[in-house]
């Protein structure tokens, strides 16, 4: 039996970036394409908030970078690591970040929505002279082949209100994954490996411990008459 000093550790971060998040326009509600299969072709996106907003996000992602740097070693071409004597404190640290997402949710959901509701609009009010003359085929099975103006219009803010979604839905994406991954016997034994782990954790001198499996499965006072028989 074996016991590794250090951990391999996943550690990630995801939808924390609102400002870099992008909503997907359908082509033919730009005019852009008649053809189907062109439509599935061309993309166009369009920024869920101003890069400039002060709702970056960057406040989340510089605890989690900090937590990293704390916690983690990087081994070149492995991944990253932690001391399982770190462990516990690692946890800790997610767990607090965890609650600092929670707490930046409620913060700025309210101006998060402000924002949402003014892109949208904004977008709406541009695309809808292109859509009104012409609007997407596949709408004619909910307006008929002559739909209204005021029509066209709701139309055209539902399918945005689904592609822009609401602030609790793009908030609720901030996730946190923390993965705890065990070291094989074969990679601390293997040659490259251990000059890459010592290289990047020096105060190491073992990268493990071996031990008996049957001796450690006695009692201390098994143990103990075993060393010192009668």
């Amino acid at each position: 039996m074996f016991n590794a000093h250090f951990e391999f550790v996943e550690f990630e971060l995801t939808g924390g970036l609102i400002s870099r998040k992008k909503v997907p326009i359908p082509s033919d509600l730009m005019g852009l394409a008649k053809e189907e299969r062109v439509q599935r072709l061309l993309k166009s996106t369009f920024q869920l908030v101003d890069e400039k907003s002060s709702l970056s996000g960057n406040p989340v992602f510089k605890l989690k970078d900090f937590i990293a740097r704390k916690y983690l070693i990087t081994l070149k071409n492995y991944g990253s690591v932690a001391l399982r004597s770190n462990k516990a404190d690692l946890e800790l640290a997610v767990k607090t970040l965890r609650k600092y997402i929670l707490r930046y949710q409620r913060k700025v959901a309210t101006q998060l929505q402000k924002e949402i509701d003014a892109n949208r609009n904004a977008l709406a009010e541009a695309l809808l002279p292109t859509v009104v003359k012409s609007p997407p085929a596949r709408w004619r099975k909910f307006m008929g082949a002559s739909p209204k103006e005021d029509e066209i219009h709701s139309m055209l803010e539902s399918e945005l209100n689904d592609a822009f979604g609401s602030a609790e839905e793009n908030l609720k994406k901030i996730e946190v994954k923390l993965v705890f991954k065990g070291i094989t016997y074969e990679l601390l034994t293997d040659n490259a490996f251990i000059q890459v782990a010592r290289k990047a954790i020096p105060s190491i001198s073992k990268l493990h411990e071996e031990y008996d499996a049957a001796r450690e499965a006695k009692s201390p006072q098994e143990r103990e008459r075993a060393n010192h028989p009668r």
